[in-house]
């Protein structure tokens, strides 16, 4: 992880502008600190991180959750761990799927949306538990983009 930069409040505003966007949500990034790697993930940390001297860091391999990634199309691929955190709120481009283990082993499955855009980022929910992003695709189909190191054997 390669930290390109630090957003300030301005640049965390917008990229809350692109969650409300896409998911209709009132999630504040600006509680944390945003990271930016080069290869545009971002990664959240406490705020109390200001009080640590990462001078004297010489190789970090991670610093904080990774939050997703963006897109260039002002579009946000969740991880796991954000679309928990952004699920909890979020009014659009949810689906509802009822084959968990399907989906956890990497397959595609259908999903029941409502106010949904097709070709989107979608986050996939199971009851009450979120399981990470999909992308929407024709017939309510969720093209899983769970990675292979999360996945079930």
């Amino acid at each position: 992880m390669q930290i390109k930069k630090i957003l300030n409040s301005k640049e965390a505003r917008e990229v809350e502008r692109i969650l409300e966007e896409n998911y209709a949500c009132n999630f504040r990034l600006r509680d944390f600190i945003v990271l930016l790697t080069a290869d545009d993930k971002l990664w959240l940390c406490s705020r109390s991180l200001a009080t640590i001297d990462l001078k004297n860091l010489k190789r970090v391999n991670a610093i904080g959750l990774y939050f997703g990634k963006l897109k260039r199309n002002r579009k946000i691929q969740l991880s796991i761990e954000g679309s928990m955190l952004v699920g909890s709120t979020a009014k659009k481009n949810v689906a509802i799927i009822e084959d968990v283990e399907d989906y956890m082993r990497g397959k595609d499955v259908l999903a029941e949306c409502k106010n949904c855009e097709k070709d989107n980022f979608v986050i996939v929910k199971y009851k009450k538990d979120f399981l990470g992003s999909g992308v929407l695709r024709e017939g309510g189909r969720i093209e899983n983009i769970l990675p292979k190191s999360r996945r079930m054997v």
